[in-house]
């Protein structure tokens, strides 16, 4: 009798574009025509009755699904590149969503990210997401939108809620099931102060993801990213690990990654075992002195590799929004909300910004140290006195102001103080001119609209005892200008 081969199981990608689909258009060319991946979509999803370039979910039928011409990727195409569009068509088509149901699309999609699944019953009828049925999942998720600093994504309908919030995510203890490596082809959402998210959203996905590939700032647009897309394809066929592949074809953008560190040299040729379940990751845990995963920035030592920690706070703080009588707190779960956008003392006068600090022993305060981090520790420092007014507290309290930058403001009580509350105001916009920029300033000594974030590096000093420090990436402000 002779010898059975058993194939492989198929390797499945997935795409989503917000924006000009020419990017995904491109890549998802090469990767069909180039390498072992298969479309998840384009593979299960029918045709909408009468309209063959669009694919339809039929419990479903408002979320769309395009396929697309390569050469012109605004053009629908029955034979074209299959790609996921939550805001309709080439990323802006209103029409497609009748009485505003672009928000049901997006909340749709929020979770089906995580989760890129197609589910195909007995009667042969495929749905997204995982059902009853045979469930197949994509391998590989890619994304293209928009991407804020608060790690939070979307498309060109500006009032179609956004797609997802990574901080939300993990705060519901949520992960990826299916995907091994994902794509973030966006602006920001995979910047520094992301990655405590980011990290625990990858501890809790199943089977373990093995990296995410994406910016830390400004990412290509469509144009560019499609030729990023096409290299990143080829240099994988050549043999360079997905780490190695992204880095290469990112010579001249903010090129950031989370790889597990079992997964540094993954490749393009391990994806079969890898699906297959015979190459898992060691361990996933991340602790305030464990790690598995690597951070990587473009902008940190040429790309080098940074440990992701997730360090507790040694005291208690809460960082909150106090507007119109009401306190709306900002952490990793409301970044994308109003609560976490700094406005001008101009436009928003009756706005403040509430900080409360008690050391968990319940000891007294000698002093408290608030330096402002613009986006990540090794950037540029912006001159902190022209966006802040001098804050005061609940109790009578002397301010200093230092650094080159007067990054730094120290809230000492008069008498120590056994917690603080201490409030923050923005200058008034003539003040704050000096540091703010329109959207074409590409320095880092200013704020830019929609490419900037603020958080807080807080230092406690008791009366007596070493002072504590902690970092709070994601307790931080967006400036929309």
């Amino acid at each position: 009798m002779p010898d059975l081969t058993v194939a492989p199981p198929p390797l499945y990608y997935a795409q989503a574009d917000g924006t000009n689909f020419k990017d995904s258009a491109d890549f998802g060319k090469d990767l069909e025509g180039k390498t072992a991946f298969r479309n998840l979509i384009a593979e299960f999803m029918a045709p909408r009755a009468g309209e063959p370039a669009r694919l339809e979910d039929p419990s479903r039928p408002w979320f769309p699904m395009w396929r697309v011409n390569q050469q012109s990727p605004s053009v629908a195409d029955p034979r074209g590149i299959a790609v996921v569009a939550p805001s309709g068509l080439n990323g802006g088509a209103k029409g497609e969503f009748p009485a505003r149901e672009w928000d049901k699309a997006a909340e749709f999609f929020e979770r089906w990210v995580f989760e890129p699944a197609v589910t195909v019953d007995a009667s042969g009828k495929a749905t997204l997401g995982a059902g009853a049925g045979t469930v197949h999942r994509a391998h590989l998720i890619v994304v293209s939108s928009h991407g804020w600093l608060g790690g939070f994504c979307g498309g060109e309908i500006w009032e179609q809620k956004k797609w997802f919030l990574v901080g939300k995510v993990a705060e519901e203890g949520r992960g990826f099931r299916g995907p091994v490596w994902v794509l973030l082809t966006q602006c920001s959402t995979l910047n520094s102060a992301t990655w405590p998210s980011w990290a625990k959203v990858l501890a809790n996905s199943s089977p373990q993801v093995r990296g995410i590939l994406g910016y830390e700032e400004v990412a290509p647009g469509a144009t560019m990213a499609a030729a990023i897309g096409r290299g990143f394809v080829q240099k994988l066929r050549e043999g360079q690990s997905f780490l190695a592949a992204w880095k290469a074809v990112n010579p001249s953008s903010n090129w950031a990654a989370i790889v597990h560190k079992d997964a540094v040299n993954d490749k393009l040729k391990d994806l079969p075992a890898i699906v297959a379940g015979k190459k898992p990751l060691a361990d996933v845990t991340t602790t305030a002195s464990t790690f598995n995963y690597y951070g990587y920035l473009k902008n940190y030592k040429s790309g080098a590799a940074q440990e992701i920690y997730l360090a507790e706070p040694p005291f208690s703080f809460r960082f909150a929004l106090g507007v119109s009588g009401k306190v709306h707190d900002i952490g990793p779960a409301t970044l994308d909300g109003g609560q976490a956008s700094l406005q001008d003392g101009t436009k928003r006068a009756d706005w403040k910004w509430i900080m409360g600090v008690k050391l968990n022993d319940g000891a007294a305060i000698k002093s408290v140290a608030v330096e402002w981090i613009h986006i990540r520790p090794t950037k540029k420092r912006l001159q902190m006195d022209k966006i802040w007014q001098p804050p005061t507290a609940t109790v009578d309290v002397d301010v200093t102001n230092t650094g080159a930058k007067k990054e730094t403001f120290t809230v000492t009580p008069q008498t120590p103080a056994a917690s603080m509350t201490i409030t923050w105001r923005a200058q008034p916009r003539d003040v704050m001119a000096p540091v703010t920029a329109n959207m074409d300033y590409h320095g880092d000594d200013k704020l830019v609209p929609h490419h900037s974030y603020l958080y807080p590096r807080v230092t406690v000093t008791p009366v007596s005892g070493a002072a504590l420090k902690h970092d709070f990436p994601t307790n931080g402000l967006s400036w929309y200008g």
